[in-house]
């Protein structure tokens, strides 16, 4: 059973360093990316990484894959440097990767993995801040990211990765949301609490933008945005992503991609992902 502090029955989180483990991540990332050896993260570098500040966390279970020692997920990052909130050069962790293997998913080993990463970076004293990013076509990413860690966002990074071809990824741009984990905020501390409640929105707290045609890529909707608008925005997004769906899927990533940049270009910030009745969707930005 799942608590407050991610424990799951049947799963252990520890530390990965060894080789054979580090080689068992490379494993891992081909099963769940679909990737070719070329964009792999190496083992040997996995291996530098956790020597020098990084933090490689896997997810054991006892009915997990002979073949990776039961790992069925990890998770990755290291310390780097960001701009604050103030404008000031701070330290910071860069978390690069989370993966379950599907057959793995929806039992809370993703949440045990990440709830597990901010005790090891916290325990390292030196920063309470976590960075990373996700594609803003991908849902349930953002619900897990926004909703139930409590990240927030205002950057949005154009084509970040370049071109990818991996199955999640051939054929569309890479732009990226990333987020800001500040592990000891309110915020964070709400979301993760295990008397956490869900938000409602009503709708006239909310600026809600048109879905962009279906047809044509159209703007002009998002001109609204005003910078006199005190009402938190609700910016729809696609409610399934299929890539077979070329031209629509590239319409949706130029309508969130100027949504986006001009709500945070006008101060607002990303807070939430959220179905609202009837219509679907969206995505809940907060003017500061």
């Amino acid at each position: 059973m799942n608590n407050a502090k991610g424990h799951i029955s049947g799963v252990e989180i520890r530390v990965l360093q060894s080789p054979v483990e580090c080689q068992h991540v490379q494993f891992l990332q081909q099963r769940v990316w679909e990737s070719s050896d070329i964009d792999l993260v190496p083992a040997h570098m996995l291996i530098t990484i956790t020597k020098n500040g990084g933090v490689l966390l896997g997810a054991f279970a006892l009915d997990g894959p002979r073949e990776t020692g039961g790992m069925v997920g990890f998770v990755l990052s290291w310390p780097g440097y960001g701009t604050d909130h103030r404008g000031q050069l701070s330290p910071k962790h860069c978390s690069h990767m989370i993966a379950v293997i599907p057959e793995y998913r929806q039992r809370g080993i993703g949440l045990a993995l990440k709830f597990a990463q901010r005790e090891a970076v916290l325990a390292q004293g030196i920063t309470e801040w976590i960075t990373w990013t996700f594609d803003p076509m991908q849902r349930i990413n953002a619900i897990f990211n926004l909703n139930r860690l409590g990240t927030i966002s205002n950057t949005y990074i154009l084509d970040a990765y370049g071109n990818l071809d991996d199955a999640i990824n051939f054929g569309l741009p890479t732009d990226r949301l990333q987020v800001d984990w500040y592990l000891r905020s309110p915020r964070v501390l709400a979301a993760t609490s295990a008397e956490r409640t869900e938000h409602a929105w009503p709708a006239e707290e909310l600026h809600i933008v048109p879905a962009p045609d279906t047809k044509t890529v159209s703007h002009s909707n998002l001109s609204r945005l005003g910078v006199e608008q005190t009402n938190s925005l609700a910016v729809p997004i696609p409610h399934t992503v299929n890539p077979l769906e070329d031209a629509r899927m590239l319409q949706w990533h130029h309508f969130l991609r100027k949504a986006m940049q001009t709500a945070f270009g006008r101060g607002y910030h990303l807070t939430n992902c959220v179905c609202l009745p009837e219509i679907g969707w969206h995505y809940i930005l907060a003017p500061c």
